[in-house]
């Protein structure tokens, strides 16, 4: 009998275990929160010449907020010791005139700023580097060539604007996005002046040098970077026609008053960071086609496109494809 009543506490003392292992873990979680929300957003430390803050969530991660050295040769980091770099805030390498080159290193995602480093000369990044987005470059008035990683997708606005020393810059065909302005005022962007079209990237338009009154985008192409067709703040009050291939997924969103754009495309077309307040002309597409649907959603001039001014647009597009020049082909 009191074989039995043992083996039944032993028993019950063992059914009781997977809810003693909750507690502790639980307890464990408890604790961490505790601490962390003691800590926070008091900086943790120094490491390296980084000052960082530790983020609550995912554990062992940190967030950059200061650089305190004086190196010129700057090698981006994507940990500290054991800690992972979620985050470096803006001005971490802002204006900073010691910087004279910059490596980025292969896990690095985010690239951090490094606008207004007057001495940066050199930009490189690891051939394995995963980063996606390129940015932060702007007022580098030293920075001369670049070669950007084939991972790139996306040069954000104004990116290397300024940068008045900038003539080389190699465009992988990974990137499908150039932003507004993100050569704007370099040499790069002057040597091409002569250029009526510029092709970079997947089929981008980067620069136009052409007719502004009847402009027409060459069959191939596939995006068009903002403001690059024409200058959207001018005083035109002639009218403007805008014709696109039937091979474009982006357009240029700024569209002024008197202009017309004729777009023989039935699928989505992207119009990024759109403003509906840009778009003043009106949109001529095929009847039922996506634009359609965003001219009226939007509240935007729409005309159904004719069978006629579909030959006349693909005309015109197939008319100039021998005038591109192709920036990896030079």
């Amino acid at each position: 009998m009191e074989k039995v009543k043992t083996m039944k506490r032993d028993n019950y003392w063992k059914s009781l275990m997977p809810l003693k292992v909750a507690l502790w873990i639980i307890d464990i979680i408890l604790a961490y929160a505790i601490i962390i929300c003691i800590l926070l957003p008091v900086s943790i430390g120094v490491l390296d010449n980084y000052k960082y803050l530790i983020n609550p969530l995912p554990f062992g991660n940190i967030k950059v907020t200061e650089y305190t050295g004086n190196d010129q040769n700057i090698i981006v980091p994507s940990r500290l010791m054991f800690l992972t770099i979620s985050d470096i805030d803006d001005g971490v390498y802002q204006d900073n005139g010691n910087i004279t080159s910059v490596y980025i290193s292969e896990d690095v995602q985010v690239i951090p700023s490094f606008d207004g480093c007057a001495n940066l000369e050199q930009l490189t990044f690891s051939e394995n580097s995963i980063c996606k987005s390129v940015d932060g470059f702007s007022r580098c008035i030293n920075l001369n060539n670049v070669v950007l990683p084939e991972s790139a997708e996306r040069i954000e606005v104004g990116a290397f604007s300024g940068c008045v020393s900038l003539e080389n810059i190699y465009i992988p065909d990974s990137v499908t996005y150039i932003g507004l302005g993100a050569f704007e005022t370099t040499l790069f962007e002057y040597n091409h002046k002569t250029d009526e079209y510029y092709i970079a990237g997947d089929e981008i338009l980067l620069f136009y040098n052409g007719d502004t009154d009847s402009i027409v985008i060459p069959e191939g192409i596939k995006s068009v970077c903002e403001s690059s067709l024409y200058d959207s703040y001018d005083e035109k009050t002639d009218d403007r026609l805008i014709y696109y291939p039937s091979t474009i997924v982006r357009i240029d969103p700024f569209i002024t008053e008197n202009t017309t754009v004729y777009c023989p495309v039935m699928s989505e077309i992207e119009i990024d960071d759109y403003d509906v307040n840009d778009i003043k002309g009106t949109i001529v597409a095929p009847e039922g086609s996506f634009l359609e649907s965003f001219c009226k959603e939007n509240n935007i001039k729409f005309r159904a496109m004719t069978s006629e001014e579909k030959t006349i647009c693909e005309e015109k597009t197939n008319s100039v494809t021998d005038k591109v020049v192709y920036a990896n082909e030079e």
